[in-house]
């Protein structure tokens, strides 16, 4: 899930749709769902909890999101084709990313840095 704003930038899509991403109907008993089913968020009752719970998914989506204004601040900043080296990193495509968190973070950090370097 992470990589997707990453790959979004890669070819320049600036948004995304997520579909189904409540688990309203699911209980203790109803867990009629799957591993990549695109819940965000849970109902809390089923920890005994009040209100909604977030799902790892979610938190995923979130720094996914951040990630993805990073690029397009830093682009802002020093241009795409200076992103692009960082970007490449992780992806080169659609079907081709490294499964390294550590060079994600890495290149988040990158990223960062570019942006806290050329700020105006």
């Amino acid at each position: 899930m992470r990589l997707l704003s990453w790959q979004q930038f890669f070819n320049d899509v600036d948004g995304v749709l997520y579909y189904r991403t409540f688990g309203g109907n699911i209980t203790k008993y109803n867990f009629d769902i799957g591993t990549g089913d695109g819940i965000l968020q849970y109902d809390a009752r089923l920890w005994r909890r009040e209100g909604y719970a977030p799902s790892w998914r979610l938190l995923q989506v979130r720094d996914s999101f951040d990630d993805f204004d990073y690029l397009r601040i830093a682009e802002e900043l020093v241009g795409r084709e200076e992103v692009m080296k960082v970007v490449n990193k992780v992806t080169t495509g659609m079907l081709q990313f490294t499964e390294d968190y550590r060079v994600l973070e890495a290149a988040r950090d990158e990223i960062v840095q570019l942006i806290l370097d050329n700020q105006k």
